[in-house]
């Protein structure tokens, strides 16, 4: 092997580390086959079942035009998408692997780190741009405004204006732009923590990239979230100081009700949201952070696929979002399990030689 790829594939036997090893030398051990094997084969499962819950529930927003016409639901929509291109890129890699007893090359661990951060980062983006939606929805509601949405296609370019620089910050050292490379760890997963060099972590992309691809958004988001219970827009009951309380505005007064208990709604379901993709922060912390044992790798990816899971099904919590799915994989449930009874759809044809029954005509009543 060339001292490039080296770099990226060094690694000695776990069993063989000794106990002074260096951080480097613990996160570039490798288990034994069997058990690689065995975390891969998991991998790809648990992958393939966040594609399908992630891919299933973007599809059907975006199928519905009454679940798409919500701004909230493109970014929705968008967060399951890029989770779904995930996951399915780690079903396909994890198979390849067991097909070929490892990664094939260089390239493949390089598009592994690059659409895994593409992934965290754009997780982290998308929702804060869902924080900053739901801040404006409360102040509006606070203030007794009309909330203007943007539209479908201002949303839309949004999300593109988020996942694009992603993209491109991620891919930034395959690209040989900034001074760190993918590193494959514990011979399960590649990760762009590397330096290219042997015994060398990348010295920019913990300390820097990291920090601007997922710790930035958290603090913004977080940040958003201090200055509304500041401002008290968590407070979403009636306040008779901002709406008069005679007879003449109750209409007025149940409309604000209303109004405040669907906001309340949904701000619970997409902070419900934010603090399952903090999943992630463990999923980091078991898969980067040296830990001896390989099980913290194996286990750290598994955060993952369930953070996409459980973000796709509780999406179905909100009611649009659910009756788009059922309006989706109903009828074709309804194909699979269900079969046409040939009693209600089928007759025989009349014997030869019959005839109806003439059919009495109807007289008058009364």
């Amino acid at each position: 092997h060339g001292s490039t790829r080296m770099a990226w594939d060094y690694g000695i036997d776990w069993s063989l580390l000794p106990a002074n090893a260096s951080a480097f030398d613990v996160g570039s051990s490798k288990p034994d086959e069997s058990f690689t094997r065995a975390v891969w084969i998991a991998w790809s499962a648990c992958a393939m079942l966040s594609f399908f819950f992630a891919g299933t529930v973007a599809t059907a927003v975006l199928a519905s035009q009454k679940a798409r016409a919500s701004t909230f639901n493109i970014y929705l929509s968008c967060l399951l998408s890029v989770e779904a291109y995930m996951s399915l890129n780690v079903v396909i890699t994890c198979l390849l692997n067991l097909a070929h007893g490892g990664y094939i090359g260089e390239a493949m661990c390089e598009y592994q780190g690059w659409y895994m951060s593409l992934a965290a980062s754009s997780a982290f983006y998308l929702n804060l741009l869902i924080a900053y939606e739901v801040f404006r929805l409360l102040s509006a509601t606070k203030r007794i405004d009309p909330y203007i949405p943007p539209s479908r296609r201002v949303a839309v370019l949004r999300c593109i204006g988020v996942i694009l620089p992603c993209a491109l910050i991620s891919s930034m050292g395959a690209w040989r732009v900034l001074p760190h490379r993918a590193r494959l760890l514990r011979g399960m997963i590649c990760f762009p923590s590397g330096s290219g060099q042997i015994g060398k972590v990348s010295a920019i992309f913990l300390p820097v990239m990291f920090p601007v691809l997922v710790f930035l958004p958290t603090l913004l988001s977080l940040a958003l979230a201090y200055v509304s219970w500041r401002r008290k827009l968590f407070d979403f009951g009636i306040r008779h100081s901002v709406l008069p309380s005679d007879s003449n505005d109750l209409h007025a007064r149940a409309a604000h009700r209303l109004r405040l208990q669907k906001d309340r709604r949904i701000t619970l379901f997409f902070a419900r949201i934010f603090v399952v993709v903090l999943l992630w922060y463990p999923a980091f912390a078991l898969t980067v952070f040296p830990f001896r044992s390989p099980l913290a790798t194996a286990i750290g990816m598994l955060f993952v696929f369930l953070q996409s899971c459980v973000s796709a099904c509780m999406s179905l919590t909100k009611t649009d979002v659910r009756e788009a799915a059922v309006e989706l994989l109903g009828p074709r449930l309804a194909c699979l399990c269900t079969r046409p009874s040939r009693v209600a759809t089928w007759q025989s044809p009349p014997a030869e030689g019959f005839k109806p029954a003439v059919q009495p005509k109807s007289g008058r009543h009364g």
